[in-house]
């Protein structure tokens, strides 16, 4: 199983509600009719009066990223067909398009992981 974290930064302007509302009521429809069925798809949002700096480090200001999105794929195989199905122009042109509307694309990060486990 592989896991793909993507860090996406809400649009200049838009508040932290605003932007989780379109991505869960706007963005995550579309996918799910979109994008071949993962395995999970979780969205994680920030808490955005949340202070959290345990060691002090002065971990303050303007995060970097709004919301962190897992999606498991059952096999590095069954991610890379999800990623040339994406890629075509008609399937991409309608994901970014609505990604512009609520989501700074210049800040996104997309990162492949294996997961591990303790408990």
């Amino acid at each position: 199983m592989v896991k793909l974290i993507c860090h996406f930064k809400r649009k200049a302007g838009m508040t932290l509600e605003q932007f989780k509302d379109q991505y869960e009521n706007g963005h995550v429809p579309l996918i799910r009719e979109l994008v071949p069925h993962p395995l999970d798809y979780r969205r994680n949002y920030r808490i955005e009066d949340a202070k959290f700096d345990p060691f002090g480090q002065g971990a303050d200001g303007e995060p970097d990223y709004d919301c962190i999105t897992e999606v498991w794929y059952a096999s590095r195989e069954a991610l890379e067909e999800m990623l040339a199905f994406v890629s075509r122009p008609e399937i991409a042109s309608v994901i970014v398009a609505d990604e512009e509307q609520f989501m700074d694309r210049s800040a996104t990060r997309l990162m492949l992981f294996e997961e591990m486990r303790t408990l």
